[in-house]
């Protein structure tokens, strides 16, 4: 399973790349397993610190802790702020947008899958628990998230859109859509 989610995580890290440059200082928040950390960081060339609720790393990147709502970074600490399949885990997406707006200098990526029916939304679903089942103490299912409700958190924020691109993985059993927004500080 390890060699599955390294070869999906170098693809991640394509998309996401072209968006960060060599030598910036980035945090991925809600890393996980620590594999697209890994990726981004050996593609791009950028230090990447990862944070999680809990330690999840399958790499050797050390995961820094935190509640789920505050960073333990000062303002602008890093140029650029990483949500990557997050928004649908969190009770509220608004307030993890908010921290990385408040630690990132530049810019805020966030890939998200996009369910834009219910018959997207269940297996979209049930992928997400299933594919972190040993991750997640509560065992949540993780929510539907819709393109315009991602959009507005950009608004609530007063973020800048600056870049948007769909993507279809194929990794799991059926064709999953995601979103990349990459949103600019003002």
């Amino acid at each position: 399973m390890d060699f599955l989610k390294r070869k999906r995580s170098e693809k991640i890290a394509s998309w996401i790349g072209t968006h960060l440059n060599s030598g910036e200082k980035v945090v991925d928040i809600g890393a996980g397993d620590c594999f697209l950390s890994h990726s981004l960081q050996q593609r791009c060339g950028i230090e990447v610190f990862p944070v999680d609720i809990a330690d999840y790393s399958r790499t050797d990147l050390k995961t820094i802790i935190y509640n789920g709502k505050t960073l333990p970074f000062p303002d602008d600490y890093f140029d650029s702020a990483l949500v990557l399949f997050v928004l649908h885990y969190v009770e509220d997406p608004l307030t993890v947008l908010r921290e990385a707006q408040r630690v990132a200098k530049k810019r805020i990526i966030i890939l998200q899958d996009i369910c834009t029916n219910r018959a997207v939304a269940v297996p979209t679903q049930l992928w997400g628990f299933l594919a972190n089942l040993g991750r997640h103490s509560d065992r949540r299912i993780p929510r539907a998230v819709t393109e315009a409700e991602v959009k507005s958190y950009l608004k609530a924020l007063g973020l800048k859109l600056v870049a948007e691109k769909r993507f279809v993985d194929s990794v799991s059993l059926y064709l999953i859509n995601h979103q990349l927004i990459v949103a600019q500080k003002m």
